[in-house]
């Protein structure tokens, strides 16, 4: 995973991190661009994070427009935690995936 450096010249408070599937994985090769959006109350309050671009993966907690369904994004989410652990948990979160299957709630949207 990179961060997209023309995305934080643009806006220190959107990054666009540019993250690759992993090795021996459903999604292994494919390329995905995450949408991380700081609001002022960062690191007290979870950054959004969402997929972007043209390649949304397919994924239960995935929804057709990008939007992940991950705790540490809210509920759990801890002011330690960083940029890098995020993207490390959505990484982990594709990984253990072993269908592409849509939620029924992504799908429903998409109809």
């Amino acid at each position: 995973m990179t961060l997209n450096e023309k995305s934080v010249q643009n806006s220190i408070t959107q990054w666009i991190v540019d993250m690759e599937g992993a090795p021996g994985t459903l999604y292994e090769g494919e390329k995905f661009q995450l949408l991380f959006k700081f609001s002022s109350r960062y690191p007290f309050d979870s950054p959004q994070v969402m997929f972007t671009g043209d390649n949304i993966p397919v994924h239960p907690h995935v929804y057709s427009n990008g939007h992940i369904c991950l705790s540490i994004l809210t509920e759990d989410w801890s002011p330690a935690l960083s940029v890098q652990s995020v993207c490390l948990s959505i990484i982990s979160m594709l990984s253990s995936c072993k269908e592409k299957v849509f939620s029924s709630v992504a799908e429903a949207t998409s109809r």
